[in-house]
């Protein structure tokens, strides 16, 4: 062995492997472990087989699962599990195939859950499927119960071909004298080691080995050891199965015997042999099978016990020739027995038919009514399962699993079952419930056609038979609470159901055909109901019988015993119709009804022969009803030419009825159209599986079959023909014909072909066929066709248009298919149309890729994106606004980092062109969409207007900062406001301080005192003095009232410290606030306008009422108080010293006391202050008279 990949982790419960998340383990051996996995992209789960590695692995094992995988992939069958997906992950090899949801066969067996005609059904599938295998050219080699999963619906699935053989290799990695496979279900062959000697019949011989652990519950051969089973398998004879369960039939015990005989020779010849012996069987015709004669049976017991040869041998030939006597008599007299009965009943029906033509219409008579309104009704039923009582007139049950109910009468023919339903109302079910109601024909709900109203999802009018839904369509919910009724009719070939409520128009139908129904029916069966966690009340049920009229045409006798299942005596008697009505309409449908009987039994050449003589003598037959005669005709030639691969004449026995004006093929029959597809696709007849999907056959407006299925409401049918559909263009697309799948497509339109149309786009690329792969591209776009693949086929067409330098086109390539996968290509294209300079093209491809795929421009304004690369070509260019061109390209809600710089490489760009115009555009730009927060932008906004202010152009700084007012341009406002000030621009300083203000920045002490010395200084009685005032009040008027009283208290204080008191007085009062009140009473007092000043310090200490510190200097300076009680307010309201000592020299000077020197001269000599200048006034001893009022004073 070698060392391997590392072993597969034993739980990988929530991880990924590859592109598959893993659900569960299902299962594990010793070649590999099988996981429940889902693909994220197409959301299919799947059955994902890995191959274990480490010591577990040999590489014969690797071999095998090589084989394994090989000898599926090229199988295409229901019966057995598709491979999709094959590779190697991680060091590990691995395949996927469909996920089945149901159980082993093994469970199943375990369990007893299966019945001996469960048991002949399955077997009768999955020989078929084997046979399909075996004509592949592929052998199993390990049949079982535990490689045989059953669904749901009771349908058998061969898998696990790991020990598969394919007839056309060499089997290398199985020599002679290697034993490989199951022992108890392993041919002599096989357990010899003489693989050279297996062939299909080993297949065979399993499978007889699985139906018999079926009908007995024990595998045929079993010891205690591998080694003892394999000398049992060599030597001993099965126990016959009837002496393990008495209850089988001999026929049965013939059939598995033979498919286990020791000799591959003496076995069926082929597995479908074995299929359609079981399927006679339980038709209830005679078997081809025969059990051993008994010389062979005694020579194989001789042949085992050679010793006792000579001792038996004078008795083993008188019992010889005795039983050879017997049975020639025997066989005679049987043979004389059936001849009788034969020509008994052929004489028996011409008399039936002789008087049937005496009477035109059918009798119909009520052969079972109740309405459940006595006691009496319940000895009429037979309950299955489930709690089911009559009460109050209605027929209930309450089902919590599925309860079924069946009459104990029996009936036969044409029966028209016609119940009274009401569904209870939601309250009422039992939790979870969502589940069917319905009726059935059979004998238990198992072994049934059955209809069913199913209300799990979307409400559907489904008819099963044992195994699948065989017919399905959407119908509207029912109401609860209302009563409905449900017809359900049988004819020869037919079912016939409809939902209708009684009183309204709402009706639903369902039809369905089938020439095996009799088989499958059987000749006597009951009527039943059934629910499934749901409520069901039944008011009423009625059969209605159909009776053979007493005058019918030539045909109605032979449909007769047709409909019971005689299918030779209907055949005789058609051909003897046929032969007597030769040239007439009754003729030819006596040979349509012949080649039906044929075809039921699988004799399809001789159907065919029967089918081909109604096309070829119609021309001399004139009847209203030919053209639907014919349509029938042809319809049946289709099936059975399928049937024996002759793919051609079936698909043109469909062309000519599509070809025909009239003659409709019944809808009825569409239900068998998806498996006969999945026949024509599997044998490669990809030509007849399109026409059989493009042919316009269907009545009653002559539909194909895309056209009936949305007519009938059917999406079953319609998705599992849109799976073959699929099928067929990945096939085309597989043998290089790509250019077929429009083709397809318009045959049967589904989603599911983007895959297949994306390989064609990729073909049609492979050939340099751009134009064609956009066609392709466009057409499923119009279509609503999409899928990763495809927007990859999208992907690569773009490339390659960009690999040609044809970017222009990469927009027609968007509109023919606006996937946001395409959005990397165009990024490829702005890079390479910008480093080729070709600017415009580049801005063009930007702006369509961010038009249509707005949530993919991320990787447009990366750090080293497309656009910002483009941007900067652009500035290179000297087109400076170009950011703002790209935002609005780019969509005005992008606001990467990338962009932002880009605005600011662009701003210092124009900076340093001096085109100031354009940078204050950007920074408005940047302002309104990222916002006044980025360093950048910022620092350029302020580059500019240190730029603009060094060149005297004030309004240049009012405008960059309106452009980006960011509180990092205050101190370059500041500055820009003291220049104008210094250059006596008072009204650009003004201007610029009213900017200022407007963002309410925090005024330095610096730049209020030079505004305000400036403003002090000038002539308070010229205009223009007056005109910058009022600018000044105004731009205070923008911070809050501290903020601006402050303010207008520093021009009074200017004022002062200029000596113009009155003016200084004015600013004062309109200030107001307790400083502007207590320096206008101050200025007051100093201009010896004494009542002023007590009326102003009167309002301050009205103003400051609830302040104490306040209360106290505005009393002092009103005479109220003491000096202490001042100096202690005062101190606690941050007077300065001097300040204080001020106000006290003040005090002292109003009241002319001695000490106001003093006290002015200390206030004098402290830091300078407004005061200041107050303070060092000369004063005289006499009052100072009031001077005239000023103007300003107004």
């Amino acid at each position: 062995m070698g060392d391997g990949p590392p072993p597969v982790p034993v739980d990988y419960r929530g991880r990924t492997f590859g592109k598959y998340e893993i659900i569960e383990e299902i299962s594990r051996g010793a070649m590999g472990v099988v996981y429940k996995a889902s693909e994220p992209l197409t959301r299919r789960i799947v059955a994902l087989k890995v191959l274990l590695a480490g010591e577990m692995a040999s590489g014969v094992q690797v071999e095998r699962f090589r084989r394994e995988v090989q000898a599926a992939a090229r199988l295409r069958h229901p019966g057995i599990v598709p491979v999709h997906d094959v590779g190697i992950f991680d060091g590990k090899h691995y395949y996927t195939m469909d996920f089945i949801e149901g159980r082993p066969l093994n469970e199943l067996i375990a369990s007893g859950e299966v019945s001996i005609r469960d048991a002949l059904d399955l077997v009768a599938e999955v020989a078929t499927a084997l046979d399909y295998a075996h004509g592949e050219g592929v052998i199993h080699r390990d049949v079982k119960p535990s490689n045989i999963i059953v669904d749901p619906w009771g349908k058998p699935h061969v898998m696990d071909f790991g020990l598969a053989k394919l007839v056309d290799s060499d089997d290398r990695f199985t020599r002679t004298g290697t034993t490989v496979g199951t022992p108890s279900y392993m041919p002599p062959e096989q357990a010899s080691g003489e693989s050279h000697h297996v062939d299909h019949r080993a297949d065979i011989y399993s499978l007889g080995a699985v139906l018999y652990e079926m009908l007995t519950g024990r595998p045929p051969f079993s010891g205690d050891t591998m080694v003892s089973t394999l000398m049992q398998v060599l030597n001993d004879e099965p126990v016959p199965p009837k002496r393990l369960n008495p209850r089988i039939h001999h026929d049965i015990q013939t059939i598995v015997l033979k498919a286990m005989e020791k000799k591959p020779d003496r076995r069926y010849l082929h597995a479908r042999a074995m299929a359609d012996d079981i399927r006679h069987f339980v038709a209830g015709e005679s078997i081809v099978a025969r059990p051993a004669s008994f010389g062979y049976r005694c020579w194989k017991t001789l042949r085992k016990n050679r010793s006792a040869v000579f001792a038996i041998a004078a008795v083993l030939v008188v019992a010889l020739a005795a039983y050879a006597s017997v049975r020639q008599l025997r066989r005679e007299t049987v043979q004389q027995v059936e001849r009788a009965h034969e020509a008994g009943k052929i004489e028996g029906a011409k008399d039936a038919a002789a008087k049937l033509r005496k009477e035109e219409e059918p009798t119909l008579k009520e052969m079972f009514s109740d309405e459940f309104d006595d006691e009496a009704s319940s000895e009429q039923w037979q309950v299955e399962t489930g709690p089911w009582k009559s009460s109050d007139g209605r027929l209930q049950v309450q089902a919590r699993s599925l309860s079924a109910i069946h009459t104990q009468k029996k009936f036969t023919g044409n029966v028209t079952v016609i119940v009274d339903i009401v569904l209870p109302a939601q309250g009422k079910r039992p939790p979870g419930s969502a589940g069917l109601v319905g009726c059935f024909l059979g004998s238990d709900w198992r072994h049934s056609y059955r209809l069913s109203l199913g209300v799990r999802g979307p409400w559907r009018l489904s008819l099963m038979n044992q195994r699948e839904e065989v017919a399905g369509v959407e119908c509207p919910p029912l109401e609860p609470d209302t009563l409905y009724r449900i017809r359900l009719r049988r004819t020869s070939i037919g079912l016939h159901v409809s939902l209708e409520q009684p009183g309204d128009e709402m009706t639903q139908e369902l039809a369905y055909r089938d020439v095996h129904l009799p088989r499958l029916l059987g000749r006597e069966f009951s009527a039943g109901l059934f629910a499934e966690r749901a409520g069901l009340a039944v008011e009423r049920l009625r059969v209605e019988q159909e009776f053979l009229a007493l005058k019918t045409g030539p045909l109605q006798t032979p449909e007769e015993l047709y409909r019971v299942g005689n299918y030779f005596e209907a055949r005789d008697l058609y051909e003897k119709i046929a032969q007597g009505h030769e040239g007439r309409y009754e003729g030819l449908a006596a040979l349509v009804g012949m080649a039906r009987c044929d075809e039921v039994q699988n004799r399809f050449a001789a159907a065919l022969e029967s089918l081909k003589l109604v096309e070829s003598s119609a021309s001399t037959v004139e009847h209203e009803h030919l053209a639907e005669l014919l349509a029938e005709a042809r319809l049946h030639r289709f099936f059975c030419s399928a049937s024996l691969n002759n793919f051609t004449d079936a698909v043109q026995a469909l062309r000519r009825i599509a070809d025909e004006d009239e003659g409709d093929v019944d809808p009825a029959w569409v239900w068998h159209f998806p498996r006969r597809v999945a026949e024509l696709i599997n044998n490669r007849a990809y030509d007849e599986t399109l026409e059989a999907l493009s042919a316009a056959i269907f009545g009653p407006e002559r539909q194909t079959l895309y056209g009936i299925c949305s007519s009938l409401r059917a999406p079953m049918l319609q998705s599992t023909l849109a799976s073959r559909t699929r099928e067929l263009a990945e096939a085309l697309c597989d043998n290089g014909h790509s250019n077929r799948v429009k083709d397809v497509y318009a045959a049967f339109p589904t989603p599911l072909l983007a895959d297949a149309f994306a390989r064609a786009v990729e073909d049609a690329l492979r050939s340099d066929e751009r134009d064609e792969s956009m066609s392709l591209l466009a057409f499923c776009t119009a279509q609503k066709m999409s899928s990763a693949r495809l927007a990859q086929a999208a992907v690569n067409l773009g490339g390659s248009l960009c690999d040609a330098g044809l970017h222009a086109r990469l927009a027609e390539l968007c509109k023919a298919f606006p996937d946001a996968r395409l959005a990397a290509v165009f990024v490829r294209g702005i890079r390479e149309t910008t480093d080729a300079e070709q600017l415009d093209e580049a801005f063009a491809l930007l702006k369509h890729s961010s038009e249509s795929f707005p949530e993919e421009t991320g990787a447009l304004v990366a750090s080293d994106g497309a656009a910002i690369r483009l941007g900067q070509a652009m500035l290179a260019h000297d087109d400076l606004l170009a950011p703002i061109k790209l935002h609005g390209a780019l969509g005005e809600g992008v606001t990467a980092p990338s962009l932002v710089s880009l605005f600011v490489e662009a701003t210092q760009a124009a900076l340093a062109a001096r085109e100031t115009d354009a940078a204050i555009k950007l920074l408005a730009h940047g302002r309104a969409h990222f916002g006044v927060g980025h360093a950048g932008l910022g620092a350029a906004a302020a580059r500019l207007v240190a730029q603009m202010a060094a060149d005297g152009e004030y309004a240049g700084v009012v405008a960059a900062h309106q452009a980006y007012p960011s509180e990092s341009l205050a101190p370059a406002l500041a500055k820009a406001i003291a220049e104008a000030v210094a250059a006596q621009r008072m009204d650009d300083a003004l201007d610029v301080f009213g900017e200022y203000a407007s963002s309410r920045y925090s005024a330095p002490p610096a730049l209020v005192g030079a505004l305000t010395t400036a403003l002090a200084a000038l002539d308070p009685a010229a205009d223009d003095t007056r005109a910058l005032l009022a600018k000044y009040q105004v731009a205070l008027q923008a911070y809050d009232a501290p903020t601006g009283r402050g303010l207008a208290v520093a021009l009074g204080d200017a004022y002062v410290v200029g000596g113009r008191l009155l003016p200084a007085l004015a600013q004062y009062e309109s200030a107001g606030g307790t400083e502007g009140l207590m320096r206008a009473g101050c200025v007051a007092a100093e201009l010896g306008l004494g009542e002023r000043a007590l009326s102003l310090w009167a309002d301050l200490r009205k103003l400051a009422q609830g302040d104490a510190n306040w209360t106290a200097v505005a009393t002092f300076l009103l005479g109220e108080t003491t000096t202490g009680e001042f100096e202690r307010g005062a101190r606690e309201a941050r007077f300065s010293p001097s300040g204080m000592a001020y106000l006290r020299g003040l005090r002292l000077w109003l009241t002319e006391a001695s000490g106001a020197a003093e006290e002015m001269a200390t206030a004098a000599r402290g830091k300078p202050d407004w005061f200041t200048p107050l303070a060092r006034r000369v004063r005289g001893s006499d009052a100072v008279e009031e001077p005239p009022r000023d103007p300003d004073d107004d």
